[in-house]
Order: structure tokens, then C-alpha cells, then sequence
């Protein structure tokens, strides 16, 4: 009786003391089964390069198939658009907490995995060569490198604490800031707006779009509400059809033009130290025409669609000037990264992004994919874009392993016409939000639209922050069927046409 009295204490002393040295995203969790691999069973390996929304996602679900190598520029995925209300708000004792929330090591939520920290220089038939000329072989590779953000939401910085310290500096700096301009109106310039509106009253936030209404590419519905909800803050100027030219800081010599300032805000340039008194904004107004589309017949004879977009011309009416900007941010969206040389050259298109199949494959390469941003499908780059091909490959590669005669084809990929209206969740202040509801589609506002957000937060760092580990799934007959796949595995033609 006594040892069974003392082995509840013992335990109840043991539960306590991993409940308080818990850290989300730091501490590993307490696995739930013992897990131990098979020796004589062979491996398979899956490298992915990119630690973002989809790398992150693909890497966890195939932690428990295969031996998975994750190379990453920094050692934890980072939600990014969740770090908005980190920069806007005033600096207090919750921010770090708001921080770790939207990171989580790499290390913490991938059990068996190997993460490299590097940069991928090129894709060989079976390796994968980085920059510092380290080389790790695959049997399947994903790209899965998303695109460059603009800073402070994307970053240079390899480490959680860095990270932490550098977007701690940058709330400082706008703490002083009385006249702020963003340069884009998307969904990153809207929501960073109406939260610096909310949260610093005290200053004038200049919002420039070159477009006539903001969010061009969401549903009309959220472009209204969002354009309605900025427009009637008191301290927000919206300057729509406004295309910014140059960006001219006052006080460095020699001034700099638009190209070189973006590079300085990104911290793309060695002279980034050099703080200018203020800056001045120079933009022009512009006048954009909706030209009539041609008859149907003409359209049905040259095999032009009628639903396609109208064709827009435009024409400078004045250009104006802004002169003491005290900090600008320069989102004028996101900008793909160096493309990967080997045997990815020939994939790459003209914007810099990766041609793909439905099933996320490279032409004539069954094991390569593409992964999220860095895809080249024709619809807005989202999270839950990302997070949707992800799972899909999982589950592809998944049933090849575990089902009989298996073959992957075009039905089996992405079906892009039930993705023309995008998921959308834009945060607009602390009790504000406008989206398409994440069940029916329908347009959601305000705080049952930031329930929403949440909820889709939760969703994407979810099990990156309390990760549940699984037994090892690497059965003989499972290795098997996905070596012989590997063997015949041909790219669906169909699949490209879309």
C-alpha cells in the first residue's frame, strides 16, 4: 500500500514539474507511446526545403513514413501575418507571449526529423547541394520555399530570440513615429493600418494604392467592408490610384531612389544603419479606363472566354509629392526567391515561380514537388492555399503506401475551379475582422469574423505548438509499394492543363 501511495505522489510531483517547465514552441512534449524503428527495415528519404506554412505541414505529417530532412534559413516556422498587432500595439509584457504564439521551433514538433539550417543552391537527380557545399541525398524532394516578405514580416534573423528582438526594436522605432505611410494595399497594408490606427491615435497613418479599391483580388464583399472600415478612421488618409515612384529620405547622402530605399527597409542593403530625419513620398494619380470587351462571337472564334477579366488602360493625371513621412513600410507585396538551379532551371517561369502539375509535380520528375508559394497556380497566394496542397500530397503519397495499386493522375490533384473564391481572414483591429466563413463561403465581419480568425489560427500553429508524436509507420510491404511506385511513376500530362 505504502509503494502504491508513493508512486502517485511521485507521478503527481512529475506531472507538475513538466506542466511548469512547459514553454510553447521550446520544451518537447511528454510523448504519449514509446516509438522505436525497425533496423532491418530499409528508409526512404524525403527532403523539403522550406520551413514555411506548407514545408512545416508537409514535414509533420511525414515524420512518422519517412527520414525527413527539413532545410530551413532559420531554425523555426514563423506565422507571419499573425505579427501584425506585435508591430502596431505598444510594446508590453505580453508581446513576447503574442510572439512565441506565432513561432514554434523546428526541433519541437518533428520528432525523428533532421533540421538543416542552410540555403539550397541546386537540386541534382538524387542530391540536394547547398550554398556551403553540404549535400544530402533524396528519394523525394519538395520545394516548398515560398516567397521573400517584405520586412519587418519577413526576416533575416536564423534564431527565435533574434527574431523576438529585432520586431522589438522595430515597435520602438514606431513608438516615436508621428506621420507613418504603407506603401500597398493588400492584405497585409490594410490590416497593419487599421491596427496602427487603433492602437496610436496620436499619429497619421498614409495608405497608397495604385488600384481604385483595395483587397483588388478578394471577394467584393471583403474589398467593400475593408475599404469601408479603413476609410472611417479619423486618422487614416487612403489614397487610392496612387502609384508610389520614389521614396526620397531626407537627411543621407546621397538621397536614394525607390529601388535602393526598398532594399534599405528590407535590410537587403549594407547601409541600412543610416536613419533619415523623414522621408518624402513622391507618387503619381493615375486614371485607369475599362476597355469594352469584343462581342462573343469574336471571343467564341479566337477562343477567348467571356468571363475573362476586362482589359484596363490608364494614364497619369498629376503626380504628386508627400514630404515628412517619419517611417514608411514598403508592402507592395510578396517577391519569390532565388530560383534553385539543377533540375528545377527548366521549371521556372517568368514571375520566378515554379511550374507545377495539379498533383504539385515538376514535369518528367514524379518525385519532385512544388509546394505553396513558390507554385505557379493562378490564384492569390494564401495560408490556407498552402496548408490545402500540402495535405493533399500527404494524403497522395500516403495511399501509395499503404493501399494497392495505387496511380496518381489528374483527379487526383488539386481541383482549381472550387477554388476561385479564396479563403479569406483579415484581421482589422483588436475587435474587427472581415473573411469567407471556413464552412459555407459566406462573407463574415466584424466579431464573428475575428472569431473566425482565431479559429483559423489555431488551425495553422496548432499542432505545431502541442504536436502529437505517432508510431513509426515504416512497414516492409508499405517501402515497398512506394519503391516500386518511384520506379514507374510517370508525370500526368492532364494534369498541367490549367
Amino acid at each position: 500500500m505504502w509503494k502504491l501511495f508513493s508512486g502517485i505522489i511521485a507521478g503527481s510531483v512529475l506531472r507538475y514539474q513538466i506542466h511548469a517547465e512547459t514553454v510553447a514552441g521550446l520544451e518537447k512534449p511528454e510523448l504519449p507511446v514509446p516509438m522505436t524503428d525497425n533496423p532491418e527495415i530499409p528508409q526512404l528519404d524525403f527532403v523539403i526545403i522550406g520551413g514555411g506554412t506548407a514545408g512545416s505541414r508537409l514535414a509533420y505529417q511525414l515524420d512518422s513514413l519517412f527520414n525527413v530532412t527539413l532545410v530551413d534559413e532559420k531554425n523555426f516556422h514563423e506565422l507571419s501575418v499573425d505579427l501584425v498587432p506585435v508591430v502596431a500595439r505598444p510594446w508590453s509584457k505580453d508581446h513576447e507571449k503574442e510572439c512565441r504564439r506565432s513561432m514554434a521551433l523546428h526541433r519541437y514538433y518533428l520528432k525523428r526529423a533532421n533540421v538543416v539550417t542552410g540555403t539550397v543552391n541546386a537540386i541534382t537527380s538524387d542530391h540536394v547541394v547547398l550554398k556551403d557545399g553540404r549535400s544530402i541525398p533524396y528519394d523525394f524532394v519538395a520545394v516548398t520555399t515560398g516567397e521573400k516578405k517584405p520586412f519587418p514580416f519577413g526576416t533575416n534573423q536564423r534564431t527565435m530570440p533574434a527574431r523576438i528582438e529585432e520586431l522589438h526594436e522595430v515597435n520602438q522605432i514606431l513608438a516615436t513615429k508621428k506621420n507613418i505611410a504603407i506603401v500597398g494595399g493588400g492584405p497585409v497594408g490594410v490590416s497593419l493600418a487599421a491596427e496602427l490606427a487603433e492602437a496610436r491615435p496620436d499619429a497619421r497613418i498614409h495608405l497608397f494604392h495604385s488600384h481604385s479599391t483595395l483587397l483588388p483580388n478578394f471577394p467584393m464583399q471583403v474589398r467593400q467592408y475593408a475599404q469601408k472600415s479603413i476609410s472611417e478612421k479619423e486618422n487614416v488618409k487612403l489614397h487610392l490610384e496612387a502609384r508610389v515612384t520614389d521614396v526620397i529620405p531626407v537627411g543621407i547622402s546621397p538621397p536614394s531612389v525607390w529601388s535602393q530605399f526598398v532594399k534599405r527597409v528590407t535590410r537587403a542593403s549594407d547601409d541600412y544603419d543610416q536613419i533619415p530625419s523623414s522621408y518624402t513620398i513622391q507618387f503619381d494619380n493615375i486614371e485607369r479606363k475599362v476597355v469594352p470587351p469584343r462581342s462573343v462571337f469574336y471571343q467564341w472564334y479566337f477562343g477567348l472566354s467571356t468571363l475573362q477579366n476586362q482589359v484596363t488602360t490608364e494614364s497619369i493625371t498629376h503626380k504628386s509629392t508627400l514630404e515628412g513621412i517619419d517611417y514608411v513600410f514598403s508592402l507592395c507585396g510578396n517577391t519569390p526567391h532565388e530560383p534553385i538551379g539543377g533540375i528545377m532551371s527548366p521549371h521556372v517561369t517568368a514571375d520566378g515561380h515554379y511550374r507545377t502539375s495539379l498533383l504539385n509535380q515538376t514535369f518528367g520528375h514524379a518525385n519532385v514537388f512544388v509546394i505553396g508559394r513558390a507554385a505557379s497556380f493562378p490564384f492569390p497566394r494564401a495560408l490556407y492555399f498552402s496548408e490545402l496542397q500540402a495535405r493533399r500530397v500527404f494524403r497522395n503519397v500516403h495511399g501509395t503506401m499503404f493501399q494497392q495499386g495505387i496511380s496518381w493522375t489528374a483527379t487526383d490533384g488539386l481541383q482549381l475551379q472550387r477554388l476561385i473564391i479564396p479563403r479569406v481572414a483579415l484581421r482589422l483591429g483588436a475587435n474587427d475582422a472581415v473573411g469567407t466563413s471556413a464552412t459555407w463561403g459566406a462573407v463574415l465581419s466584424g466579431v464573428g469574423a475575428q472569431k473566425d480568425f482565431e479559429a483559423d489560427r489555431q488551425a495553422l500553429m496548432g499542432d505545431f505548438l502541442n504536436p502529437t508524436f505517432y508510431k513509426p509507420l515504416r512497414s516492409a510491404p508499405a517501402l515497398e509499394r512506394i519503391q516500386k511506385w518511384l520506379l514507374t511513376a510517370k508525370t500526368d500530362v492532364n494534369a498541367f492543363n490549367y
